[in-house]
């Protein structure tokens, strides 16, 4: 009964209803989730949620460690795109199941990353999906805020994180200054397709990480405008599964223009 008030609170509330709902995400291009035309999917799914439940969303693209700040601080609604980690609970709201888990069919995406190396591995790399073997003195190239770093960092490998955007990655593996590339499996797939790195590299199986991205509010959104954030995570999961979003999502993938 009162989570019942409360939605009908937010609906009977037109000045509450119509402010709009300001979001940060990484400013850093990850294809086809993110992208600097507006076009990345994560977007094209908020704008179709907006739609649908009469919300205007605005977004700005920002560094991701200054996004979360923001979110930390209160200073903005949400985060885009955020891995589930149980110390931003101490800030921030995931859709959760029991015991505080993140509630996986509410999620944005999935992503994965993988390593990627020279066709015919000139420098000796194994992955076996536990044991990382690597040449001496030469880093694994990874974006600078990847989620996948401190994984590496625990396996103690040695990262040059100097750079953000993926096709500088890959170029540092190309002019052997490392061994290795650690990207989105998705940017990974795109990427490849281009001319200067086509035929050049080989993605290492299986990926090195996994995670399910979701759309992070800030404790200050869900206490001003409570029962708001479960209805966007549900019409997420809605236009996630929709046919057109999955019909765009193939699109991107197989067929980017």
């Amino acid at each position: 009964m009162k989570a019942l008030m409360l939605i009908m609170l937010l609906w009977l509330s037109p000045a509450l209803a119509s402010k709009p709902v300001q979001l940060c995400q990484d400013n850093v291009d990850v294809y086809p989730w993110r992208m600097a035309t507006g076009n990345g999917l994560h977007n094209i799914m908020l704008a179709q949620v907006a739609q649908r439940i009469h919300l205007t969303v605005e977004t700005q693209s920002i560094p991701w460690n200054r996004c979360l700040d923001m979110v930390r601080n209160g200073q903005i609604d949400g985060a885009i795109a955020a891995s589930f980690a149980r110390e931003h609970l101490a800030f921030g709201a995931y859709p959760l199941i029991a015991n505080k888990r993140p509630d996986k069919y509410r999620r944005m995406s999935d992503e994965s990353y993988a390593l990627y190396i020279l066709d015919g591995n000139p420098e000796a790399v194994h992955w076996d999906g536990n044991a990382l073997l690597l040449p001496t003195g030469k880093p694994v190239a990874i974006q600078h805020g990847s989620s996948a770093a401190p994984l590496l960092r625990y396996m103690t490998v040695e990262l040059d994180e100097g750079d953000s955007k993926p096709e500088f990655i890959l170029h540092k593996v190309l002019s052997r200054n490392a061994a290795a590339a650690v990207l989105n499996t998705l940017d990974g797939t795109y990427l490849l397709k281009n001319p200067v790195f086509s035929g050049k590299f080989t993605r290492l199986d299986p990926p090195l990480s996994s995670r399910e991205a979701y759309l992070l509010f800030s404790r200050r959104f869900t206490q001003e405008r409570p029962g708001l954030a479960d209805r966007i995570w549900d019409e997420i999961a809605k236009v996630r599964e929709s046919a057109d979003y999955q019909a765009r999502l193939f699109k991107m993938l197989y067929s980017p223009q």
